[in-house]
């Protein structure tokens, strides 16, 4: 057998399985499957730069099992490249993936309580009633069809999102446990955003934004929610995107907690309604453990 044939199907073959989907993985939009087989196509045509443009892209997706098959993808192509400085810096960065990925579904039986499945149960109104992660919930249990009078497991664990205004960043928690934390954009004077215990009141997807009697749609370049909106039980305020994105680690908002669209579209997919939020100075966030 051809030598350079081989090794293209060795490679090939490497990159099909690191890219495999899990059953219970959320579904993904449509330009990331694209960008990922783009970028294993041009890999093994060895058009480097382009096959590192489109793994690159996919490493801005909100959901973490793309995030490391985009890092797998672009370790192989260092290691192709004998690049190992980036290789190193990629491989860093898919361990660091790989532990939160471990962390957002635990396997301990101490987490979770058995349920029997009653009828008319889905997913989304056991996790409503119980004030838990439906995604959490799906994934635990691979997604599998509800049975009347079968039995799952059901987390018993509540998130909770603590943000610590001076440091600007927001502190996503499990228990006592930090599971991620994001940098974020706080109030600037004058609409400097309130301090104390709410809650999640709502989730939207490209939310409008009401601002001074004007009404602002989705696409509107006037429209700073960005992608998604989680609204807090006090009026006005929530957690939601940017059109901004320079402006975050900065006080530069009217009062709401402002993220990268990525990483609000992460929290958006796990955190539910009823969600408990912190927010505070220094002394009041380090009394929550963050």
């Amino acid at each position: 057998m051809n030598r350079r044939y081989f090794f293209r199907t060795l490679l090939a073959l490497h990159l099909m399985i690191l890219t495999s989907t899990p059953s219970w993985a959320a579904p993904r939009e449509p330009w990331i499957e694209t960008s990922l087989d783009a970028g294993e196509a041009l890999l093994k045509k060895g058009e480097w730069d382009r096959s590192q443009e489109e793994f690159q892209k996919v490493l801005r997706s909100p959901h973490v099992e793309d995030r490391i098959r985009a890092c797998r993808g672009l370790a192989a192509l260092y290691k192709k490249l004998r690049m190992p400085i980036k290789e190193a810096r990629i491989l860093k960065r898919l361990a660091e993936e790989q532990r939160f990925q471990r962390s957002l579904v635990p396997e301990s039986p101490g987490f979770y309580e058995a349920y029997k499945i009653a009828k008319g149960d889905t997913y989304a109104k056991i996790a409503a009633r119980r004030k838990i992660s439906e995604e959490w919930l799906k994934r635990i249990n691979g997604r599998k069809l509800l049975v009347e009078g079968k039995t799952i497991r059901v987390p018993k664990e509540r998130y909770t999102l603590v943000v610590d205004k001076k440091a600007k960043k927001l502190f996503w928690k499990r228990g006592p446990e930090i599971l991620k934390s994001y940098p974020v954009s706080v109030g600037k004077e004058g609409t400097e955003t309130p301090e104390g215990e709410f809650r999640v009141k709502d989730k939207i997807k490209n939310p409008v934004w009401y601002r001074m009697n004007q009404v602002f749609p989705p696409e509107s370049p006037e429209n700073l929610l960005g992608t998604r909106w989680l609204g807090l039980d006090h009026k006005g305020y929530g957690i939601h995107g940017t059109r901004l994105p320079g402006s975050i680690g900065s006080a530069a908002s009217h009062g709401c907690i402002r993220m990268y669209n990525q990483d609000v579209e992460e929290l958006f997919t796990w955190v539910p309604v009823g969600t408990r939020v912190i927010i505070g100075a220094p002394a009041a966030v380090k009394a929550q453990g963050a």
